[in-house]
């Protein structure tokens, strides 16, 4: 006999969760019925993700689901993987793995994305997105005079 406890008075979630209870006991729903868990992230952790990525620009995060913080955020690295697996799946990141390291960079639609999600300004942009102001070279004189011919190189 299936068990199950009312958290909401709307009739969908009585039956939805009388589903799942019926999948664990009984398996009369077939197999490729998928139920996933979410991962639940408050919205300081998540602000703190979202303005980290969008004042770099990109991410990195080493894949270890079990370490208590990330390196450079004060938010579990769990959340931060997840959060960024979030918004690979929305076509806004632009996710690489290589030796047990994830490399996340910003696509123009998650800059876009962010930026109203944080309520930022158009002028503020990623650091990756900004121009680094180099100083003009200073002009140099060739040895040898000016527009003089050049010595041989074989000597």
């Amino acid at each position: 006999m299936a068990h199950f406890r009312l958290r909401y008075s709307s009739p969908v979630w009585l039956q939805l969760e009388y589903i799942v209870l019926l999948d664990v006991k009984t398996r009369l729903i077939p197999s490729n019925f998928n139920v996933t868990g979410t991962m639940l992230i408050s919205k300081q952790n998540r602000r703190t993700i979202y303005e980290n990525l969008f004042k770099e620009g990109v991410l990195v995060a080493k894949k270890d689901f079990n370490a208590p913080k990330h390196e450079d955020i004060d938010v579990p690295n769990l959340e931060v993987i997840k959060a960024m697996q979030s918004l690979s799946s929305k076509g806004l990141v632009k996710t690489q793995f290589s030796w047990q390291w994830y490399y996340y960079v910003l696509t123009p639609e998650g800059v876009d994305y962010l930026r109203e999600w944080l309520h930022l300004p158009n002028e503020i942009v990623p650091a990756t997105h900004k121009r680094a102001a180099r100083p003009p070279r200073p002009a140099t004189v060739r040895p040898g005079g000016e527009g003089g011919p050049r010595q041989p190189r074989w000597r």
